[in-house]
């Protein structure tokens, strides 16, 4: 991904049981003049907290570090960060394929101007056999989803797409929706 001056691409990065390989939910926002990786950090765990981001997920799954890498990609200064944000149900994980899938809207729309993100950890219960995810649980994650996306918002580093790469037509584009959606994403593994 091409990262421009004055955005940053942060990584949460997502150890525990159902997630034995690890993982990874990638994303974008922009960042004031000045800022170190340090700022958006401070930012984006703050936003995780206040959106009680993880609240509805197993416990078998948490965000252990955090990744921020500030553009330009050639010299933009990077860190990662330890955290602890696990997930606070007590309850067995789906597979470590199958994740919650958001959307990301913006205001061009169509294709390039949207993107996913995923976050590992659903329980079980809450996931019936053909892949949809209860409507108690539906309610949170739009929720902590929106709550997460206005804090950042209303921050000084708000979410941004990057889709457009270097001199791309679309340039930066800011994220105005994040929303979960009912039926799981699943990601099929090369077995070679």
């Amino acid at each position: 991904m091409y990262i421009p001056l004055g955005y940053a691409q942060v990584n949460l990065m997502w150890t525990g049981t159902a997630v034995p390989l690890g993982a990874q939910t990638t994303f974008a926002v922009k960042s004031p003049s000045g800022a170190t990786p340090a700022d958006v950090f401070e930012q984006v765990n703050t936003s995780i907290e206040d959106a009680a981001l993880t609240a509805s997920l197993s416990n078998e799954v948490g965000i252990t570090s955090i990744l921020v890498k500030l553009g330009p990609n050639s010299i933009g200064a990077s860190g990662e960060f330890g955290t602890s944000h696990t997930g606070e149900v007590g309850a067995q994980t789906v597979p470590p394929q199958v994740a919650l899938l958001a959307r990301k809207f913006t205001q061009a729309g169509g294709k390039s101007g949207s993107g996913r993100w995923f976050l590992p950890g659903l329980i079980e219960s809450a996931v019936s056999g053909a892949g949809i995810i209860s409507q108690t649980f539906m309610g949170d994650y739009f929720t902590q989803h929106l709550e997460f996306l206005t804090s950042l918002s209303v921050s000084e580093f708000p979410m941004y797409l990057l889709h457009g790469g270097e001199g791309g037509l679309l340039g930066p584009l800011e994220v105005t929706s994040l929303v979960p959606q009912q039926k799981v994403a699943t990601q099929r593994r090369r077995l070679r």
